[in-house]
């Protein structure tokens, strides 16, 4: 039966009368009504899901975990590549600046490198199927031991949407991170997550392991992927183009133990 909730009170009222046929259709204009709004809120919601899953920027060959001396000047680097059927123009911005005390960070982007107060370079054009190796991010410890995180962002300037935000941590410490955990163990949760083509992880084997593994299982338990890792500790990228869209899970395996596990959702490329 059709409900006379949906309807306000004076439809109610005209309800009352002696013309149920009518009252029955206004109720069925109203239902309708309501329906179409509903199907149109969803489409708006799956247009924008798909806005915001299209990633065309691919991390390739990256160092994103750097220790050293704090008298030593720190080098991370990464090449973007575009996946796009076309050229896209791309410009970086430092989104985080999470520095040690009296640290300080720069970059380079194309032929051009950026000063500590600038956060923005200008857009490189990367041709389709391309790999841009221009970026350099660096970290100056001046001497001052401390852990600095700094995040750089790439986007298509005709589509901020396509982007991708990459992690890169500085170790100006004799320790590393090996501290992180009580034990000297740790593994991070991913980011991003849900991913589409890759995320990061960062993990810690602890003092004295001398076989690190990450291994990543589907949600029925089934080995999907086994990356041996030649340090202790890391951020490492791990690629997710590659795998159908669900639930995983991966484990940090220590001299064939598993010592931590955390979970991941890879989503549908658009």
């Amino acid at each position: 039966m059709l409900s006379m909730a949906v309807m306000n009170r004076g439809e109610r009222n005209h309800c009352d009368s002696k013309k149920p046929y009518f009252c029955k259709l206004r109720l069925m204009q109203h239902k309708l009504k309501h329906m179409k709004k509903r199907y149109f809120l969803g489409l708006a919601g799956l247009v924008l899901a798909a806005q915001v899953n299209a990633q065309s920027l691919v991390p390739i060959n990256g160092t994103f975990y750097m220790q050293g001396d704090p008298n030593t000047l720190m080098q991370a680097h990464v090449g973007i590549h575009n996946t796009a059927p076309s050229a896209l123009d791309v410009e970086v911005v430092r989104s985080v600046n999470n520095l040690a005390p009296n640290h300080f960070s720069y970059f380079c982007w194309g032929v051009t490198c950026y000063g500590p107060g600038t956060s923005w370079a200008p857009a490189e054009n990367i041709m389709t199927g391309a790999t841009d190796t221009s970026f350099l991010g660096y970290l100056n410890p001046a001497g001052n031991a401390g852990i600095s995180s700094v995040i750089y962002c790439f986007y298509d300037v005709n589509n901020q949407q396509d982007s991708i935000c990459l992690e890169f941590v500085y170790d100006a410490t004799t320790t590393g991170i090996g501290e992180l955990g009580n034990d000297g163990v740790s593994l991070s949760g991913p980011k991003p997550n849900p991913a589409t083509t890759f995320t990061q992880i960062s993990y810690n084997a602890g003092a004295g392991a001398s076989d690190v593994s990450i291994v990543l299982n589907n949600m029925l338990g089934a080995k999907v992927r086994e990356l041996k890792m030649s340090r202790t500790h890391d951020l490492i990228l791990l690629g997710t183009q590659a795998l159908k869209p669900g639930l995983y899970f991966y484990s940090l395996v220590v001299d064939n133990q598993v010592v931590a596990t955390k979970k991941l959702v890879v989503a549908g490329r658009n």
